[in-house]
Parts: C-alpha cells; sequence; structure tokens
C-alpha cells in the first residue's frame, strides 16, 4: 500500500514540476487551451496500459476535442 501512495506521490509530482517547466514558455491562452486535451492523454494512457477498447465513440470524440484545441489555438488573437 505504501509502494503504490508514494508511486503516485512521484508521478504526480514529476507532471507538475514538467507542466511547470514547459507552462513558462508558454502563453495563457495556449497553455489553458493544451490542457484541454487531458481526456484525450487519459484514453490513450487507458488503451496502451490497460488495454481498453478504442470505440467509434471514443475516437470521434477525441478527434472533436482535439480539432477544437486546433481551433482554438489557430484562430486565436496573436
Amino acid at each position: 500500500m505504501l509502494y503504490a501512495v508514494l508511486s503516485g506521490a512521484l508521478t504526480s509530482a514529476l507532471g507538475y514540476v514538467l507542466w511547470y517547466r514547459v507552462l513558462q514558455h508558454m502563453r495563457a491562452m495556449t497553455a489553458s487551451t493544451v490542457q484541454l486535451s487531458a481526456p484525450v492523454i487519459a484514453v490513450i494512457a487507458g488503451i496502451l496500459l490497460l488495454g481498453e477498447a478504442v470505440t467509434r465513440d471514443l475516437l470521434l470524440a477525441s478527434v472533436l476535442i482535439l480539432g477544437g484545441i486546433l481551433l482554438v489555438l489557430r484562430y486565436s488573437r496573436k
């Protein structure tokens, strides 16, 4: 149990450290928009690590999310 808690704490800390390092080099608009890709990243992790099934709805939702992010980043005021 202790190993699981420490493992989770370590990976969470690593994720936050990496995010804040990258954040220093991004505009606020870009950073906040890119964060919206978290569900797609979670889905990819579920497929790769847990063997989750890839469904049509899952693919469609991922394409819509990433397409929306692309539209915002491409056409936002600079």
